[in-house]
């Protein structure tokens, strides 16, 4: 039966054209299609293939708002089974990467070395970007009043008179800080930016936390009674970073570092 791809009305056979919308008919609609998953180019790509390899065929892949972000979608029908089907994978690879590291670290550090183990060194975006602000100022102003001085001692309204190589090499020197100067605004600018998605992000997974997780789920099989509470801690920190990440691919280490320590209290104290 023919079918209006605009009001979506279904029409007898023989015709061809929509009575309300003037739009031709037309033997299937094309189905909407709804977001799964989202994460960095490589990890999606390679999740399409899993979906497509488990008979989901209408896979799209577009970029999001954020960058470097992609985003994929399906067709309404194939959402619960495309979802289903992406958390076997993302258990998968989580339960391999947890292995292989869990093989490095036997490897590489005794269980005493583990208990005093410090969290992994993170700088915000924020703080980056402060830093940033912080040289581009120095540098530029640093350079701005040194060619003020070499113009005014050109000029004869200081005092002082310099050689002319002098002038060349304070000259260049002041140039290079200018140039770096605006390197470091740069930079300053570009922080300011993911410092906005990195914090949409962390709080888009602390109220994810405050839903999904707490001391129960956490707790659930991790140890026995008599395990104490240094190696209880260690092995919470792990599993949460575990389920953080089931839900959010490709997260940075050190900020997922930084961001489950921030959540711990919250949930244990």
């Amino acid at each position: 039966m023919p079918w209006c791809p605009t009001c979506k009305n279904e029409y007898r056979e023989g015709i061809k054209e929509c009575a309300d919308c003037k739009e031709p008919l037309v033997d299937l609609l094309e189905e909407d299609l709804v977001p799964v998953v989202f994460g960095e180019e490589e990890e999606v790509f390679r999740i399409k293939d899993f979906l497509q390899f488990n008979k989901i065929e209408s896979v799209q892949i577009k970029p999001s708002d954020m960058d470097g972000i992609y985003e994929i979608f399906v067709p309404v029908s194939e959402e619960k089974k495309s979802k289903k089907i992406i958390l076997i994978y993302k258990t998968e690879q989580s339960k391999e990467k947890m292995t292989e590291e869990k093989e490095n670290r036997e490897a590489d550090v005794s269980s005493a070395e583990h208990s005093l183990r410090e969290p992994a060194p993170f700088t915000t975006q924020k703080e980056k970007a402060e830093n940033y602000k912080t040289s581009a100022y120095t540098l530029i102003g640093v350079s701005v009043l040194g060619i003020l001085f070499l113009i005014l001692t050109a000029a004869g309204f200081l005092n002082l008179q310099p050689g002319i190589m002098t002038y060349f090499l304070m000259g260049g020197l002041f140039l290079l800080f200018l140039i770096a100067g605006i390197s470091s605004y740069n930079s300053y600018k570009k922080s300011e930016k993911e410092a906005v998605l990195e914090n949409h992000l962390s709080t888009q997974i602390k109220q994810w936390c405050e839903k999904k997780l707490n001391a129960t789920v956490i707790d659930e099989g991790l140890f026995e009674e008599s395990v104490p509470e240094e190696e209880r801690y260690f092995k919470r920190i792990e599993k949460m970073k575990y389920l953080i990440k089931e839900t959010y691919l490709n997260l940075e280490e050190g900020f997922l570092e930084a961001l489950v320590e921030e959540i711990y209290p919250t949930i244990f104290e």
